[in-house]
């Protein structure tokens, strides 16, 4: 029952922090950007667009060069399919999935010390910028400011997940 209440505080921290990056925090509106004329391009998605999905532009990959233009868009032509709350429930019950996964990946042996246990949890967030948002500036064209403040936000999330859940799972213990 422990186990299972440290990392429901723990995906609450996580939330909590994406909740604040998001609505308080101005670095997501300061690296996304919008077009110039947003209904001529919504106009042009339900023309060529038919169904939801992510597109690339070109979709041939021998078509890539290092200087032609290139899109990737996620269309979804009747919005996200959720209201905000079912979205948000399933963000958290997400951080809680990646919490419980977290904890049950710290070593589980006597006299790993506090900081170390907050470095495992913050290395597990390193590993997941590295594997998600480096991957997407590499292969999809995410920008230098998106991809940082991307990785900066997961970072800062996991670090306060990490100071959490280092402090209440003790080392040594099983999860049951």
């Amino acid at each position: 029952m422990r186990f299972l209440l440290t990392t429901f505080l723990s995906a609450l921290i996580l939330f909590l922090w994406g909740g604040l990056t998001l609505a308080v925090i101005p670095w997501h509106s300061a690296v996304l950007h919008g077009v110039r004329n947003e209904a001529a391009v919504l106009k042009t998605l339900k023309e060529q667009a038919v169904n939801a999905g992510v597109y690339s532009i070109p979709i041939e990959h021998k078509n890539y060069t290092a200087t032609s233009p290139f899109a990737m868009v996620i269309y979804r032509p009747g919005g996200l399919g959720m209201p905000a709350g079912a979205i948000m429930a399933v963000s958290f019950a997400t951080y809680w999935l990646a919490s419980i996964v977290a904890a049950l990946l710290l070593p589980r042996k006597e006299g790993l010390s506090y900081t170390r246990r907050v470095l495992f949890f913050l290395g597990l967030g390193i590993f997941t910028s590295l594997t998600a948002h480096i991957t997407n500036w590499t292969w999809s064209g995410y920008s230098a400011g998106y991809t940082f403040m991307a990785i900066f936000d997961l970072l800062v999330g996991w670090l306060l997940a990490g100071l959490f859940l280092a402090r209440f799972l003790p080392s040594g213990v099983s999860t049951k």
